[in-house]
Order: structure tokens, then C-alpha cells, then sequence
């Protein structure tokens, strides 16, 4: 789709956003869409689902939209098994690295159905690395010293990542009354970046910049996470006589995250002697649980939804800081280490209506969240607590003109959480010149989503354009200040106010009896208003071309 782009790290955008909600068969999931797609064998994805203005009884959660990931299931009844292999070709350009990347994979799916039972076992491998080369140029002024520090660099930056797991699903239809889902999912992902960057800082005067002075380091930046991740499911489903269904749903999820980032400055180009090492490392383990009951009934030509949501997620950092020689005199280095725990509560209820009438489908609800969030932390005495309850309507409606043509009109509030790293006030050193920071009195980003599309069906293919708007109160950004002449500080913050306008199109042609063509232009036009500043950003458009047979 248009509005889905991946970056060549393998990250995954929704209309220019990381912030979406993830789905596996309509479930929420904690981690992000790039873990549970890198650890689902293609084989076993049936359908993704691209929701963009969801209605009221989703979660509200994801500035984005939804992205819905759809499993497959036994197709005829008896035992199946299908197996694959992946391999990567070596790269086109090596970039000088320090490794040589690997790509290869493989996983195994097995199925057994009958007429009550639908069952399936499935087990994947996959290395995936990328190698490549960043270069950064930054500098500071001291306006007091009349001064400029300059800090560009230049090295690899590359990516070993793996991953693997195991997932079964089964299905057991007692009854027409009464059906049972189960699901689990273990898996474990590892990542390291590598930035072996070369230094050139200098500082000269700021007016007749003439070099003071001037030294070159190399840096040895290592970045490790790893995660092992638990996701188990329960659902039950009963049928009444008149049509109507109850659904209970429990969903638990657990990821235990641990890593390092290893700075080592060393002398250049020898590399033999250690200036200085500093060292990062941290767990964070994240457990979540949702409790959820749904009624859904048929009212007149329609259909009535009711349901309410418990949820809970926790998150218990710890966070370690060594610098290892100890700098002389001895510096206060415990503001960079500690504990940071979040605590989510929320409760939600939820009703909706949809129906159609004559050429117009329509669907509009409202839900309603009570949250309250709690940030302990070591280095305060005082929690910091937030509690707000909101509204949150939808509404969508879809015109059908006749066979060849319709149009929709949807809207949708959504409200994007604050994560773990954007509440933690402990600085991690990112890089040799960057300590990243967050905020734990942070304000969730709140969305209101609103799109207008129409879509085309021709002899030889079909055509759609959406047009799309965002309104967001409180958006989160990164604001950097100086902690010293070369080093900056990257501080998460609210702004007050950010708009998105967005235009998606795409034609798909079929000239020949086996081909697919593909035509996807899209155009975004982003615009922030911050307290402080205006702040305007026009991204490059994104168009898309290609063949298939």
C-alpha cells in the first residue's frame, strides 16, 4: 500500500509514523510490526489488513491506524506440512565493514483438521544483517569564548540481527454454540549495531574562524538488544439462539529486553591506546495483560457491538552506567544510572452500530478510557502520576455509485502512549557525541484522524486515491541541547500541536492475462506548531512502480 513504506533497517512507517498498532488475528501485541513479521513464515500470513481510521471497538492506541496481521488456517481437512528456505545475495556494496552480512533462513509449518479441530505447529530461523555508512557533521557554539566546536564524523554502521521462535494455534469447535481459540508464541531476537566512526572535532573562532585547536579519535560504538518474547491467548465464543454472540478474550504478553551500548575512543589511526570506555547496559522487562468481553446482537438491518477492556502493562527498567578510566578529579556519575518502573491501568467500554442502507454502508460508535499511569523512579521520591479520561468516537461511510465506482468518508480519535524510553529520564550514551534522555511527566500524543477516498473498478484493473488529515495534540519530539562542546543532549518533549495532510494514490493494471502492474505515488505535507518555534517539513513524495507475473 501507499501509505506503508520500510526503511532499509527493516523499520516500518504508516503514513510517515512508527506510532500504529499492531494486530496478529484482531489481538493486540506489545512489540512492533517489524519483530512479529521478521518471526512469521510467509506461508502462514494470509491476509494484512490496513485499517486507517478504525472504528470504536479497537483500541484506541496508535497515531496511525492498525495494522492487522491475518493467520492462516487449515484449509481441508488431514495433515499438511510446508517447509522454506531464503537466502540473500552478497551485498552490492561492502562499505569497508568489519563483517560481511548474512542473510538465510528457514521454517516448517504443520496443520492436522478435521471437522471440530484446526491445529498448527510452526517453527522459523532467520539472519538477516545489513552493513552500511553514516556520516554525521555537527557542531556547537560557545557564544561567551566567541567559539565554534565542530564534531563531524564519518565510519560504518551496520546490523547483525537473528531471530527465531515457535507458535501453535489451535481451534476447537465444540458445537455451533460454542468455539475455543488458543494460541502461544515464544521467541527470541537479538540485534547489534555497529559505529566504527572516526572523529575530526576542531574548535575555531567564531569570527574569523581560525583553528584554536583541533583532535581526531576514533570510536567504537556496539549497540546490543535482545529480547525473548511470551505471547499466550484464550478466547471463547458462545452463539445464542437469537443470532447473538459473547466473546471472552484474555491475551498475556511478556518480553524480557536486556542489552549494552560499548563507547570505546581510542587513538587514530593506530587504535592502540584507550582513551576512555563507557559502558551501558540495561534491562527492561515488559509484561502486559488484557481481559476482554464483546456482546454483538442484530438490531433491525444491523448489527449492535458492546464489549468493555481491562488492561495492564508494566515496565521495570534497570539502567547501569561504567566509565572505565574514572575521569581524575572524580566526577558524580550516578545521574546516569537507576530504576524507572511504569505502570498502565486502563478500562474501556466500548458500543457501536453498523448497518447498510440501499448504496451506503455505515458504521459509528464511541468508547470511552479511564487510564492512569504511574513513573517510579530511584532518582525521585515522589511517583509521577498521570490520569486522564477520555472519549474516543469514530464513524465511517461507504457510498457505493454503482459497480464501478464508490466512495468512503471515515474519522477516528486515536491517542499514541507514551514508550518506556520517551519516560525515562536516565541518559543513555547513545553515541560518542549523544546522550538521549526522556521525560517521565511526558503527555500521550492525541490523535484525530480523518480521510476521504474514492475508488474506481475498470475492465483491466482498479484505481483509488485517499485523501487524509491529522490533527495531533501534544506530539512528542526530540529536542537537543549541549551538554558540553561536544556532546549533545537529546531530550524527549511535548510540542503543542502538529498537522499531517496526506494524498494516496494507486492504479493496479493488468495488461495480459498473469500480470499485475503497479503505479503509487503519495504526498505528505507535515506541519508542527511548537510553543517556541514554527516549524515547517516537507518530506520527499514516495512513488512506487512495478510488474508482476
Amino acid at each position: 500500500m501507499p501509505s506503508v513504506t520500510v526503511n532499509g533497517e527493516g523499520q516500518i512507517s504508516l503514513r510517515g509514523s512508527n506510532g500504529f498498532m499492531v494486530l496478529v488475528n484482531g489481538k493486540p501485541i506489545l512489540t512492533d510490526a517489524a519483530t512479529i513479521l521478521s518471526q512469521l513464515p510467509a506461508n502462514t500470513i494470509q491476509n494484512i489488513e490496513l485499517i486507517t481510521a478504525p472504528s470504536a471497538k479497537y483500541d484506541p492506541d496508535g497515531k496511525g491506524g492498525i495494522i492487522n496481521i491475518i493467520t492462516t488456517k487449515g484449509s481441508t481437512d488431514g495433515f499438511a506440512l510446508y517447509a522454506n528456505a531464503m537466502g540473500g545475495f552478497p551485498s552490492t556494496d561492502d562499505y569497508d565493514n568489519l563483517e560481511t552480512p548474512k542473510r538465510f533462513g528457514t521454517d516448517v509449518t504443520a496443520n492436522y483438521k478435521n471437522e471440530k479441530i484446526d491445529f498448527s505447529l510452526t517453527a522459523n530461523y532467520q539472519r538477516n544483517d545489513n552493513n552500511g555508512n553514516r556520516e554525521g557533521d555537527v557542531y556547537t557554539k560557545d557564544f561567551k569564548a566567541n567559539t565554534i566546536t565542530r564534531f563531524p564524523s564519518n565510519g560504518e554502521r551496520s546490523f547483525d540481527k537473528h531471530n527465531y521462535s515457535i507458535k501453535t494455534a489451535l481451534l476447537y469447535s465444540a458445537n455451533k454454540n460454542n468455539a475455543f481459540n488458543f494460541g502461544f508464541y515464544l521467541g527470541k531476537k537479538f540485534q547489534a549495531r555497529r559505529a566504527d566512526l572516526v572523529y575530526n572535532n576542531s574548535t575555531s573562532d567564531l569570527t574569523t574562524d581560525a583553528v584554536l585547536s583541533q583532535f581526531t579519535y576514533f570510536n567504537s560504538n556496539v549497540q546490543t538488544k535482545e529480547g525473548k518474547f511470551t505471547l499466550a491467548n484464550f478466547d471463547y465464543t458462545h452463539s445464542f439462539a437469537n443470532e447473538s454472540t459473547l466473546t471472552t478474550s484474555a491475551l498475556y504478553e511478556h518480553a524480557n529486553l536486556y542489552g549494552n551500548t560499548i563507547n570505546l575512543n581510542m587513538d587514530y589511526p593506530a587504535k592502540e591506546t584507550v582513551f576512555q570506555e563507557v559502558k551501558n547496559p540495561y534491562t527492561n522487562p515488559i509484561s502486559g495483560f488484557r481481559l476482554k468481553l464483546d456482546y454483538a446482537v442484530a438490531i433491525a438491518d444491523g448489527k449492535l457491538e458492546s464489549g468493555y477492556q481491562y488492561r495492564n502493562d508494566k515496565q521495570d527498567g534497570t539502567f547501569g552506567y561504567t566509565i572505565n578510566p574514572e575521569p581524575v578529579p572524580l566526577v558524580d556519575n550516578s545521574q546516569f544510572r537507576g530504576t524507572a518502573k511504569t505502570n498502565n491501568h486502563i478500562n474501556a467500554v466500548y458500543s457501536q452500530y453498523s448497518g447498510k442502507s440501499e448504496k451506503l454502508d455505515y458504521v459509528a460508535g464511541l468508547r470511552y478510557e479511564y487510564a492512569q499511569r504511574k513513573v517510579i523512579l530511584s532518582t525521585d521520591i515522589n511517583p509521577h502520576l498521570l490520569n486522564f479520561s477520555n472519549l474516543f468516537p469514530s464513524a465511517n461511510l461507504l457510498y457505493t455509485f454503482n459497480d464501478a465506482w464508490n466512495a468512503k468518508v471515515g474519522y477516528s480519535k486515536r491517542v499514541q502512549r507514551n514508550n518506556n524510553s520517551e519516560l525515562n529520564p536516565i541518559p543513555e550514551r547513545e553515541h560518542s557525541e549523544t546522550l538521549e534522555q526522556g521525560d517521565p511527566d511526558l503527555l500521550p500524543q492525541f490523535v484525530d484522524l480523518a480521510e476521504l477516498g474514492i475508488n474506481h473498478t475498470f475492465k483491466k484493473g482498479t484505481f483509488f486515491t485517499t485523501l487524509y488529515y491529522q490533527n495531533i495534540k501534544n506530539p512528542v519530539q526530540r529536542v537537543n541541547s549541549v551538554y558540553n562542546y561536544t556532546i549533545l543532549n537529546r531530550v524527549y518533549t511535548n510540542a503543542e500541536r502538529a498537522r499531517l495532510f496526506g494524498l494516496e494514490l494507486r492504479t493496479n493494471l493488468n495488461p495480459k492475462n498473469g500480470w499485475l502492474c503497479t503505479l503509487e505515488p503519495t504526498f505528505t505535507i507535515t506541519k508542527s506548531m511548537v510553543t517556541w518555534m514554527f516549524w515547517e517539513r516537507y518530506p520527499p513524495s514516495i512513488t512506487r512502480i512495478g510488474c508482476i507475473l
